[in-house]
């Protein structure tokens, strides 16, 4: 099983380019094969080539995205739905574009936003990836193994009165030395 998920996915790098530039107040010369580029990677041109893939597809957006806006994912959700891609969808978060604190550039802790997106993620991915079924006890035996004859039909777990005495130890176990607290809670991070 495979899914994928895209946050503040660029949609259309060429108009995120110049939507960019625009506030910058900075027009750039665009070279042919810089526009070749952009071509190439416009998730709408690729639109036909995702939806084959049929892999669940998570979009997330910002509502304060000025680079892609919300209404841009949500326009490629649906052009990949109506391209036939089965499950396609898409949240959308109080956040601009960049997932840390602007201008990004220094280590911090992360914004709320990003602790959010990532929460999304992994309960996203987990509900459809992850394997929840029970995994055998490694350990255990199988009730089968041992055959219902060799144990006396009267014998108690712990009885030794029914077991070979090649088996049993000489010397009794020691038990009140066992260590059977509960482990420590973690201690809670300071704020």
């Amino acid at each position: 099983m495979s899914a994928a998920a895209a946050v503040a996915p660029v949609v259309a790098p060429a108009r995120a380019a110049r939507a960019v530039e625009r506030r910058a107040g900075r027009d750039r010369a665009w070279s042919g094969p810089a526009q070749e580029l952009a071509d190439r990677l416009d998730l709408g041109a690729l639109a036909g080539d995702i939806a084959a893939r049929d892999v669940p597809l998570l979009l997330v957006g910002g509502g304060r995205d000025r680079v892609v806006p919300a209404g841009e994912v949500t326009a490629f959700r649906d052009v990949l739905q109506r391209r036939g891609a089965g499950a396609v969808e898409t949240a959308t978060f109080r956040m601009g574009h960049a997932l840390a604190a602007e201008p990004g550039t220094e280590p911090r802790p992360p914004i709320t936003d990003a602790v959010r997106v990532d929460g999304l993620l992994t309960d996203w991915f987990r509900e459809r990836l992850a394997d929840v079924r029970a995994e055998p006890d490694q350990d255990a035996v199988p009730a089968d193994a041992v055959p219902a004859d060799a144990v006396p039909a009267d014998a108690v777990p712990g009885d030794s009165a029914h077991a070979d005495p090649e088996s049993v130890d000489a010397e009794p176990v020691d038990t009140t030395a066992v260590d059977t607290a509960p482990y420590p809670a973690p201690a809670r991070a300071a704020r």
